[in-house]
This record gives C-alpha cells, structure tokens and sequence, in this order.
C-alpha cells in the first residue's frame, strides 16, 4: 500500500464515508417494513466503508462484491479488520438474496432443500454486523486523522 492519498482521494473517500452513514441510518429505518432492502444497504454501507480504507491505503481496484477479500485488503493496513472477517456471515448471506422472486417464494431461489430466509431477523443481522464494520473503518479514520481525515 501507498503513502499519502491525493488531496482529491482524499475528498472522494470523505464524501463515501458520509454516504456509507447515511445507507446505514436508511438500512435501519426499513429493517422493520423492508427488510430486504434494509439488507442490502446494510451490505452497501459495508462496502463501501471498507473501499475507504482500500482506497485511502492506494489500492484502485477493490473486490466490491466480496466483503471478506475487502476485509483481507484492509486488514493489509490494519489488523482490527481481519478480526471482523469471519463476523460478517449474514452480510455474505444477503449478496445471495433475490430481490425480484416473486411473493411467498424464497428470497434466495426456491428449492426444495432451502427454507425462505427469515428476512426480519437477516436484516437485523446485517445491521449489527455492517455496524460493526463502519465502527472499525470509524476507529480506524480516528486514529489515522491527522494522515486521512476526521470522521
């Protein structure tokens, strides 16, 4: 990873970050009446606060559909992100789901051997574990201010 990001990597990742916020206060206010919705902000948020660390450390392509390599590549500048690598099972679980299956069919495919996700409590997971994440990136920002920006 790189020294010191450009002054406009530097705009570019504050305005994610904002954003990143503001998908996750969105994700919670549809947890209860669209959950899957409320899933997959959750999983934005994620993302996207971990492109910031990528982003802020040089790297310019970042996996964005997988949230354990974005994990590994942050934890190349931190280690409190590995710690949180195996922590995100219901964020990886909501990449799979299908927002276009009809109602009363699985969210993630009918078949006979899967059982139709309970999506209130996926979405509650989702919260808790995207927040954990924003809290590392958030820690993270904190003590690299003076090098990136304050969150």
């Amino acid at each position: 990873m790189t020294g010191n990001p450009s002054p406009e990597t530097l705009r570019r990742c504050r305005l994610t970050w904002e954003q990143t916020q503001a998908d996750w206060k969105q994700a919670r206010g549809l947890s209860r009446g669209e959950p899957i919705q409320a899933c997959f902000l959750a999983v934005q948020a994620a993302a996207n606060a971990l492109w910031v660390v990528c982003r802020l450390n040089g790297l310019l392509l970042v996996p964005l559909h997988d949230l354990g390599e974005m994990l590994n590549l942050a934890g190349e500048s931190d280690p409190r992100f590995l710690a949180l690598t195996d922590q995100v099972s219901s964020l990886r679980e909501a990449v799979e789901l299908d927002p276009f299956a009809p109602p009363g069919s699985p969210a993630a495919g009918p078949t006979e051997t899967q059982a139709q996700p309970d999506l209130h409590a996926l979405a509650g997971k989702c919260l808790v574990e995207s927040a954990e994440v924003l809290e590392g990136v958030r820690g993270y920002l904190t003590d690299n201010k003076k090098r990136f920006f304050k969150p």
